[in-house]
């Protein structure tokens, strides 16, 4: 008889799944949709403490930058937010005003400047921030054990890439 268990991997946590989707700004409705499931299916593993393996591996295939982005932070509820510095220079290589950085967030100057001085930017804030502007995000704050040589060199090619824009 297979022990209930052996169907989990040691992995995606229900929780974990909630922050994907919510990175995404999907509903349960759209997100089912896209993993070829039911929305009752996509409440279900939102409320359970590990997630099925199939449907780790479907997550990870279908949504990877999301996928290890929620993975690699080892957090229960997705990605640490963003510190003030980190806000400041992932804007720093958008080459955008806090103006022109609000505005593609939908928010305000003010917003911009404040998430940039206080301590950290909030969830919502740091979510929208890596649907925006994800390349520059990866910049600031590498996924999947990039190595500081490689980084290095993308920002490099980014930063020559902007200029000659």
């Amino acid at each position: 008889m297979q022990h209930k268990t052996d169907q989990y991997n040691i992995g995606l946590t229900g929780d974990q799944v909630k922050a994907i989707r919510t990175i995404l700004r999907i509903s349960q409705t759209k997100f089912a949709e896209l993993l070829n499931l039911n929305q009752p299916a996509i409440s279900d593993m939102e409320k359970a403490v590990m997630v099925a393996e199939r449907h780790e591996r479907k997550i990870a295939e279908i949504f990877p930058a999301e996928y290890f982005l929620i993975k690699d932070n080892s957090i229960e509820k997705g990605p640490a937010p963003l510190s003030a510095e980190e806000v400041r220079q992932i804007r720093s290589l958008t080459g955008l005003s806090q103006e022109g950085f609000g505005q593609r967030l939908g928010i305000t100057q003010a917003a911009v400047n404040n998430a940039e001085h206080r301590g950290h930017a909030s969830m919502k804030l740091t979510g929208d921030i890596w649907m925006t502007f994800r390349e520059e995000y990866k910049m600031v704050r590498p996924i999947r054990g990039q190595r500081a040589e490689e980084l290095d060199s993308q920002r490099r090619c980014y930063s020559v890439m902007r200029a000659e824009a």
